[in-house]
């Protein structure tokens, strides 16, 4: 039996729109902690550490919970209260203000002020978005890469225009519990 190309269109819309009209519903992320399993609840405590690679940095912060059980669930934290560099002469100013993680483990890492990395070669790269990846269904450890430009009044001569920066990030729940993520 031969089928046309129109009619097997129509029987693969036909099947999606039934799929859609039967009440299919959208996947969820669901965030919750590690070591309790217990779902996180909106206004829930959310922490992050971690940084960049090169200068070897750390940035830790504290925020809470905006969303959860949505298709992108989002994390608001407040300006960070440690930063320190593992390499003599370098340091890191700025702050995480929000994350916000997909159901493809997609990550995306607002900073204001912009992340700033203050190299030991007297070099200033600004960052103002993180993008990275993380492991759904797994432990939510961020891992990406972001291109900043430099900051010319802070910066000697001779610096590149643009820095390929390497990171990773760490997101936690209260106490510092380990974040899983899973698709629902």
């Amino acid at each position: 039996m031969r089928c046309s190309k129109t009619a097997g269109v129509s029987v693969i819309a036909a099947l999606v729109l039934g799929a859609t009209a039967s009440g299919a519903s959208a996947s969820r992320l669901v965030l919750r902690g590690y070591e309790t399993k217990a779902v996180l609840a909106t206004g829930s405590e959310v922490n992050y550490g971690g940084g960049p690679n090169t200068p070897p940095c750390e940035l830790d912060g504290s925020g809470t919970l905006k969303t959860n059980t949505k298709a992108t669930d989002t994390l608001v934290y407040s300006p960070a209260f440690f930063h320190e560099c593992f390499e003599a002469g370098a340091s890191v100013t700025g702050s995480v203000k929000n994350l916000k993680i997909s159901t493809t483990g997609t990550a995306k890492f607002t900073m204001s002020p912009k992340l700033a990395t203050h190299e030991a070669t007297g070099c200033v790269y600004e960052f103002s978005k993180l993008v990275g990846t993380t492991s759904v269904p797994g432990i939510v450890y961020v891992t990406g890469f972001a291109t900043g430009k430099l900051n010319k009044k802070l910066s000697v001569a001779g610096c590149a225009m643009t820095k390929e920066l390497v990171f990773e990030i760490q997101v936690f729940a209260a106490g510092f519990e380990k974040m899983t993520a899973e698709v629902v």
